[in-house]
């Protein structure tokens, strides 16, 4: 299938270098008094000016061979000049597939069609950004940008016709995000500095150290802060009586006095090439995620500086919750910050963290419905059915689903395919909707049929192999992320996995109900049959007598056990018939000296496994520890929940404190009290 007629796919040229920006001018007389709509998409972002003023942005992510096209309302009267910017990445991340550069366009004038992108569409290099850069911020993320007010517009030319193969072309699933007001940004710390070496922009400002004026200073710094957790667009404007380039980086804290711009591989920076006079710049294609922001300047003849942050939001209408007790305060602030992160990871897909990688994973955005269930109006049901069926275009050729999506670079968790499960049975619970896993019935059974397929006679399944390309991952702890490399062992010689048997069944249970509410009976009793065959044989072998704990791996039945472990086996039904009060008593404290505890992310498991065991007697137990790990938190000066309770220090100075997996409280809080 190729595009419409009515939308050809055009662009500045027939390459479509990596990293490039385009200008396209559709050649319209509005008129005074029409009903004007545009329907765009394209490969990778895009923004929409009319008059110059910004009225859309943010491209859906899809899969190049199902683009979104979304309609804009035009506002336009006569003279109105539509203007496109177009930016096509061309690299393969965890948040973008790379494909042919392109955009396509048609606009409707009362509903009929009066123009299309074609030859005739006059179109340039976008002179305000620089191109080719190919400039990396993280894997996941991809390539960020630089700007210039210094380059001359180039004439404008005929754009060039491109062939895009699609299977279907869609509606935009969810509303278009909009811009929040512009945030109030402080300046914190301003002065002089010299630099003092570097390669790039991240070494320099990494390197970079406060002068006084007197002591033949290189240039000038400013540390912004935006007050809280934001993700969006910068707006800075400044004045300099030269030319001067301008190194800007952003953080989520200045632990180090300054912005963590470098760490490692990844470049938290960008670059503006400031002309001699005023200088504005709004890039709108690319988000941040930050609390901070700190600029450099080349020249200690910079004034007048000031710097706006406009968030971007996607529409939700918010519930409320009243609170009682001497806690009251504390829940209602522990809520609104579960809130506003959720918030901040939600966009034209859920994000694990809008500050490192603004990538849509199963297990993180299983949290955030679970949460957004409780928290929103609707439910947020319409973002999450569109979160479900984006995941299911991720089916690899090996049957599981990739790590993230879209993505063009994978490293696949098994773990997180048994997840999907989960979240679909999840959604036809709190939304009653059966239509998406009636479409996706069959997806849904080739993912269990692989796991199936590759388990023992007793249905627990095995590790699937690191050297082919697995990661046999859990959660942030010793042990569970990731297992040991296994080259000299094929898929037949794999141990078994308590962790991930667990999950089969979980998966294989959630698979039963979604085939009850979709009238198929005997399959659902063919899901519970496995379900319960599956904990059965981890409660018989995974299960040590000695020490009344599950153990993890059957090779390596010694290593210390995990409290997420013991969560697991407990909640999907492998201790029945056993002695519960250890492993009780282990999840509870979330392990001690002899356990590996849980991290934030595995809460949920810990905390319904306690509540199907016994609710009356843990309800405050995990009440009590939400109180504490989130007081700890915003008693550091959180305005989000982090990724792991260690912080910014968590993966060598990479941890993030904005994560969507961290918004727990507000669904248990709404649960329980």
């Amino acid at each position: 299938m190729k595009f419409p007629e009515y939308m050809t796919p055009i662009w500045l040229n027939n390459d479509g270098n990596k990293d490039e920006y385009g200008d396209f001018f559709p050649d319209i007389a509005f008129k005074d008094g029409e009903n004007y709509t545009l329907r765009i998409v394209c490969d990778t972002d895009r923004a929409v000016y009319l008059d110059g003023k910004l009225i859309s942005f943010g491209q859906y992510a899809d899969y190049p061979d199902t683009p979104v096209y979304e309609d804009v309302v035009l506002l336009a009267k006569s003279g109105s000049v539509l203007k496109i910017t177009a930016w096509h990445s061309g690299i393969d991340s965890q948040t973008h597939v790379a494909t042919k550069a392109y955009v396509a366009f048609c606009i409707y004038e009362n509903g009929k069609p009066i123009y299309s992108s074609s030859e005739e569409t006059l179109c340039r290099p976008t002179p305000e950004y620089v191109a080719h850069l190919c400039k990396i911020i993280t894997p996941q993320m991809g390539a960020g940008f630089a700007m210039t007010s210094r380059a001359k517009a180039e004439d404008l030319k005929n754009a060039v016709e491109i062939e895009v193969a699609i299977s279907s072309l869609r509606p935009r699933p969810i509303k278009p995000l909009y811009l929040g007001g512009a945030v109030e940004c402080k300046v914190a710390e301003e002065g002089y500095c010299k630099f003092n070496g570097g390669t790039d922009s991240a070494s320099l400002m990494a390197n970079a150290t406060a002068v006084d004026s007197g002591d033949f200073p290189d240039g000038k710094y400013m540390l912004f802060d935006l007050g809280k957790e934001t993700v969006g667009f910068p707006e800075i404007y400044f004045e300099c009586d030269e030319n001067c380039d301008v190194y800007v980086g952003w953080g989520e804290h200045i632990t180090d006095g300054k912005c963590r711009a470098a760490i490692h591989i990844r470049r938290f920076t960008t670059e503006f090439y400031a002309r001699s006079g005023e200088n504005s710049f709004f890039p709108v294609l690319r988000r941040f995620g930050l609390r901070y922001m700190q600029i450099y300047f080349t020249s200690t003849k910079v004034k007048n500086v000031s710097l706006k942050f406009h968030p971007t939001l996607l529409p939700a209408e918010i519930k409320s919750q009243a609170f009682s007790g001497e806690k009251t305060e504390l829940r209602e602030k522990i809520r609104n910050t579960a809130i506003h992160t959720l918030q901040c990871c939600m966009h034209e897909h859920y994000e694990d963290c809008p500050w490192r990688e603004q990538a849509l994973y199963t297990l993180d955005s299983r949290n955030q419905m679970l949460a957004g269930y409780e928290v929103f109006k609707d439910k947020n049901a319409e973002f999450v059915r569109a979160n479900l069926a984006l995941i299911s275009r991720g089916v690899r050729k090996d049957g599981i689903l990739a790590l993230c999506y879209p993505a063009g670079l994978d490293y696949p968790i098994p773990f997180y395919t048994l997840a999907y499960l989960m979240q679909m049975d999840e959604y036809i619970a709190n939304t009653g909707d059966i239509t998406l896993a009636d479409e996706k019935f069959d997806i849904l059974v080739g993912l269990l049929d692989v796991f199936y397929s590759r388990s023992g006679e007793n249905g627990l399944a095995k590790r699937f192999p690191d050297s082919e390309g697995y990661w046999n991952f859990y959660e942030w702890s010793k042990h569970l992320s990731g297992s040991p490399k296994s080259k000299e062992l094929g898929i037949d010689d794999q141990p078994y996995e308590a962790n991930l048997s667990a999950a089969l069944s979980l998966a294989s249970n959630a698979m039963a109900n979604i085939c009850i509410a979709l009238g198929k009976a005997n399959e659902a009793e063919y899901y519970s049959g496995k379900a319960k065959m599956i904990a059965r044989s981890i409660g018989e072998i995974f299960y040590r007598q000695d020490i009344g704990l599950f153990f993890d791996f059957t090779d390596r039945p010694n290593i210390q056990p995990s409290a997420l472990t013991q969560a697991m086996c407990l909640l999907c039904g492998a201790a029945e018939g056993l002695n519960k009060d250890k492993i009780l008593d282990t999840i509870a404290q979330n392990g001690n000296a002899e356990v590996i505890p849980a991290t934030l992310s595995m809460a949920c498991f810990r905390y319904d496994a306690l509540l199907k065991a016994d609710k009356d007697r843990f309800t405050e137990v995990i009440l009590n520890e939400i109180d504490r790990d989130c007081g700890y938190m915003l008693d550091c000066g959180a305005t989000t929940f982090w990724e792991t309770l260690k912080g910014d220090a968590d993966f060598s100075g990479a941890g993030s404190l904005c994560h969507g997996w961290s918004a727990m409280a507000a669904y248990y809080y709404s649960k329980l009290l």
